[in-house]
């Protein structure tokens, strides 16, 4: 394995890849410069929330996106945080087990060479996409397609020179230092590691075909989406949806349909609380037919904008 694909950008990197789950420093040094389109993002004046009530209680729910470059802060939601119980995110960022232990179960297959995965035009997308990312294509050769998947979309992130500070980040930060409990989706990082591994070959090969989608459309294109769901448009992450739906319906079903129902328990536990709890989720959560909001209603939750 080569010293710039190592163990804890892949770590790192599984934040986001769960559609947000938002980064290693391993390839900062490869961000010297920064895109064109930076200098016109703004911070995003009003970010969607919304209340998710039973039980005389509530927990405050919202969506995050990748990176992107200004770190995130919303003053309303920031606000809300002090009086909240506890913070539930996707992921944390400790691990059981060592790097190597967790590459060498979960994330390599040095028998079956990742180009044997692939079609020939798999082959030829992931070329162009290590290309740009600045990665040696034989350093991903013992990976499994999500984890080269997940590699790569962690090191875009870096190249196209965007912000390691998504909401969970900030938040979880403030958490800590106000003394408010934080829980997670995936208690380690171990963790997101196995459920990585559980895919099927189908899932694990559209998850790499997915990744390769966002790098390949460039970070002008996902500025535009993460740019509108700020302000509370949300026509273009419902279209990402949709069309991963019809494309990669294998890959949804684990990464989007399972995941949102898991989190239903969850909530009604939070809802057990008298104090408000706060989650964040991936923004693509939040669209789509069998969203968590949806699955949410369907548990016989009120689920409000606010």
């Amino acid at each position: 394995m080569s010293d710039s694909m190592d163990g804890s950008t892949l770590l790192h990197g599984r934040r986001r890849v769960l559609f947000g789950l938002a980064a290693a420093a391993g390839f900062a040094a490869t961000a010297r410069t920064m895109p064109a389109w930076s200098a016109s993002v703004a911070a995003a004046p009003a970010w969607p929330l919304w209340s998710v009530e039973g039980k005389g209680s509530r927990v405050y729910l919202f969506g995050e996106t990748p990176p992107r470059v200004h770190d995130w802060h919303d003053a309303r939601i920031e606000g809300l945080l002090p009086e909240c119980s506890a913070l539930w995110t996707e992921t944390s960022h400790k691990h059981r087990a060592d790097m190597q232990s967790l590459l060498t179960r979960f994330a390599t297959a040095p028998d079956q060479p990742l180009s044997s995965w692939l079609t020939k035009e798999d082959n030829a997308r992931l070329a162009k996409a290590a290309e740009f990312c600045r990665v040696p294509l034989d350093s991903l050769a013992t990976y499994r397609p999500w984890a080269a998947g997940a590699s790569l979309q962690d090191t875009y992130y870096q190249v196209a020179g965007l912000s390691d500070k998504s909401a969970d980040r900030v938040l979880v930060a403030q958490a800590e230092k106000a003394g408010i409990a934080t829980s997670s989706e995936f208690a380690m990082q171990d963790d997101v590691f196995a459920w990585f591994s559980s895919m099927t070959p189908a899932q694990d090969v559209q998850f790499l075909r997915y990744a390769l989608d966002e790098i390949l459309a460039g970070p002008t294109e996902g500025e535009r989406i993460y740019s509108d769901w700020s302000l509370g448009r949300a026509d273009r992450a419902t279209a990402i949806v949709n069309a991963m739906t019809e494309h990669y319906p294998e890959l949804v079903k684990k990464i989007v349909v399972e995941r949102n129902r898991n989190w239903i328990p969850r909530f009604n536990a939070m809802l057990d609380n008298k104090k408000p709890a706060m989650t964040v989720v991936g923004l693509y959560h939040l669209v789509g037919p069998e969203s968590l909001l949806v699955q949410l209603k369907r548990s016989g939750l009120v689920v409000r904008r606010i």
